[in-house]
């Protein structure tokens, strides 16, 4: 039988760098090279951005028909690829983290009869202020404790959709994707890494099937210091008053593409400059929520170690 590999994040744990460097070089085929230049399996693409969304994706058994015969044709089998699929954020439409993981679950198991599960965790704490950093790159202007509360002041907010998802720390358990597929008959084997021992010496030994990992690899998608964040909300800031007063006048895509290449400008200019850890993005508000799922994680993280 053909080995299925399925990566699902969780964002910001290195997702970019093993796309790139580990992936595209394994003896499996990587899916999402195939979905770009194949018409019959670019709805893999279009499904998962879908679960991400919140949206649940039809399952066509035409487009499995498609899978099948491709991964039969390949010598070794697939890996796909996709960091939303394990997102611990609701959204706006009101589908939760959980019914985003169902979606998920009955998705692959629909469209491989057998699959592997690569699932790459972070500590609470440094995965929210990553998540955070990376919404302020694409737009989003509001403060570190005004996007850990979202689940209380959704409905207040006036930017674009996409730079806001629902987080309810009270309510979340970091864990339920793993324990979602850990009975499931369906996936073989479950190879759950944390990302803070991501660059330790033989760490990857137990997946050289799929691909093999060096030390020396490139790292992708690098965050820039939480020292420039706030320039990145300051512009953001202005962006999304702009759009309030002129966009009557502009189109919302001109303005749009004008505030992807400021941000993009910012990025290539802050990312080379010095890094620092004197100035940290620290929660006020939700300290004691944070604090609370670290514990629960390093707990989980000795237990699932021995």
């Amino acid at each position: 039988m053909k080995k299925i590999l399925v990566h699902v994040g969780m964002q910001k744990t290195a997702s970019s760098t093993f796309q790139k460097n580990f992936f595209k070089k394994s003896k499996l085929i990587y899916l999402n090279d195939e979905m770009k230049t194949n018409k019959n399996l670019q709805f893999l693409k279009q499904d998962l951005i879908k679960i991400t969304r919140g949206i649940k994706p039809n399952l066509d058994q035409l487009n499995k028909t498609y899978l099948d015969q491709f991964i039969k044709q390949t010598p070794y089998g697939v890996i796909l690829s996709h960091e939303g699929c394990s997102t611990l954020m609701g959204s706006r439409n009101g589908i939760t983290y959980r019914e985003k993981h169902e979606f998920v679950k009955n998705y692959l198991n629909f469209y491989f009869e057998k699959y592997s599960l690569l699932i790459i965790m972070r500590k609470p704490s440094d995965w929210f202020r990553s998540i955070y950093k990376q919404r302020v790159k694409r737009g989003y202007y509001m403060d570190y404790d005004y996007f850990l509360s979202s689940d209380k002041k959704v409905k207040k907010m006036k930017i674009d959709e996409k730079y806001q998802d629902i987080i309810n720390l009270k309510k979340m358990n970091y864990f339920n994707f793993y324990e979602l597929f850990k009975g499931e008959n369906q996936c073989e084997e479950i190879f759950l890494k944390y990302y803070e021992q991501i660059n330790l010496k033989n760490y990857l030994n137990d997946l050289s099937y799929f691909f093999e990992f060096k030390d020396n690899s490139s790292k992708e998608n690098i965050s820039v210091s939480d020292k420039y964040i706030k320039y990145y909300r300051l512009i953001n800031f202005i962006y999304v008053n702009i759009l309030n007063v002129l966009g009557y006048i502009l189109t919302r895509k001109i303005i749009k593409v004008t505030h992807q290449k400021i941000n993009r400008l910012l990025y290539k200019v802050f990312i080379n400059l010095p890094n620092t850890k004197s100035i940290l993005i620290r929660s006020k508000q939700n300290i004691d929520d944070l604090n609370y799922l670290d514990q629960k994680y390093e707990k989980k993280k000795i237990n699932e170690e021995n």
